[in-house]
């Protein structure tokens, strides 16, 4: 097998969120993703790579700035080492993958697979299948027989999904339903948090930088986002480097995304306050006007960005609990009732009060 570098979910977007103009009118942490994505070619050239491999959602939006496609254009024309990609849901402009935001940029060296520009490519000795993002992986697995390598768009049911998300069963796709293919490696874009997921082993492989993982038969291989985009991305971010035995990952110094809250942190000094806020982006947690003023002079001259709350403004939305659109009454009532536990009161029985108003409310709407 050929030697590859592996990276997926850039999310090139001017996000606003703790963002700043730059000199020439250009969002700071699109300039800081581009930044990202030039270390990444560059680590393919001085790791001699014989190309990369990127598993989709370049972009952030379908709907792209000029800025933003400009950009990232100019650093993939630039690369030296051939680049095989496929778009992710992000990318798509329609729910399947036949009009997307990455087929302008297929040219010299530039290897896009999807089904109107073919779904088999080869690297020196390594055949490269893709699968773009869609509602059927499995069924798409017979376009790619005989690829040594797939390169994919979807997420894993157990793995990790963000801060505290273990992907469900029901709603994933079951790593074991492809074991029945043939193939030597999986290359799956979709997920932020990097990972491995070894044929009948339990749970993830979570990643450390600088360690070198035994490439088996069957692996599927997470690489996460090169850098983290919002609150819900934490832990390691960067790159892999692979070959026929090991794969190698490596973390890129992008600016992390910090909740603070000195209140709960019973051996928070002032240093250690310091290097957690340097270089980063922080939401801070105050508690009273003069740590308000305090917070607000440090991280004027640590952070890269920054927002601070008072907790008399916090403490109005503390007893809320997020859940989604389809979640059942029952379950969103336990999970409230969980999170701000009643004294006194028997929780199943304040489960069925609830239950109860819900329907009298139904009923009289």
């Amino acid at each position: 097998m050929a030697k590859f570098l592996v990276f997926s979910d850039l999310h090139a977007y001017r996000w606003p969120a703790f963002a700043h103009l730059s000199k020439r009118g250009v969002n700071s942490r699109l300039l800081s993703i581009i930044s990202v994505l030039k270390n990444i070619l560059q680590a393919s050239k001085d790791n001699n790579c014989d190309a990369i491999l990127f598993a989709g959602d370049l972009f952030h939006t379908p709907k792209i700035d000029v800025t933003e496609y400009d950009l990232v254009a100019r650093q993939l024309r630039a690369s030296p080492i051939p680049i095989v990609m496929i778009p992710g849901n992000h990318d798509e402009a329609e729910a399947g993958p036949h009009y997307h935001s990455m087929r302008a940029l297929v040219g010299k060296g530039r290897i896009l697979l999807d089904p109107r520009e073919g779904c088999i490519t080869k690297q020196g000795d390594t055949v490269i299948g893709g699968i773009p993002f869609c509602k059927d992986v499995l069924s798409e697995m017979k376009a790619i027989r005989g690829a040594d390598i797939i390169l994919m768009h979807t997420g894993f049911a157990g793995a990790q999904a963000g801060f505290d998300y273990i992907a469900e069963q029901k709603k994933f796709l079951q790593a074991s339903k492809l074991y029945k293919y043939d193939y030597r490696l999986i290359i799956a874009g979709h997920f932020h948090t990097p990972q491995l997921i070894y044929k009948r082993e339990e749970y993830p492989t979570p990643c450390n930088d600088g360690v070198e993982y035994p490439i088996r038969n069957k692996l599927i291989l997470i690489p996460g986002a090169p850098l983290p985009h919002t609150f819900g991305d934490v832990g390691p971010r960067g790159y892999w480097i692979i070959d026929d035995k090991r794969a190698k990952f490596t973390k890129m110094g992008a600016p992390q995304f910090v909740k603070l809250d000195p209140s709960r942190e019973s051996h928070m000094t002032v240093d250690l306050l310091r290097s957690l806020i340097a270089g980063n982006y922080v939401h801070y947690t105050a508690h009273s006007m003069e740590e308000y003023k305090m917070a607000h002079e440090i991280l004027s001259v640590d952070a890269v960005g920054f927002s601070i709350t008072l907790e008399e403004k916090r403490k109005k939305e503390a007893n809320r609990i997020n859940i989604c659109l389809d979640t059942p009454r029952l379950k969103a009532l336990k999970r409230y009732v969980k999170a701000n536990p009643m004294h006194k009161i028997d929780n199943d029985r304040l489960i069925d009060i609830g239950l109860n108003l819900l329907s009298m409310a139904e009923s009289n709407a």
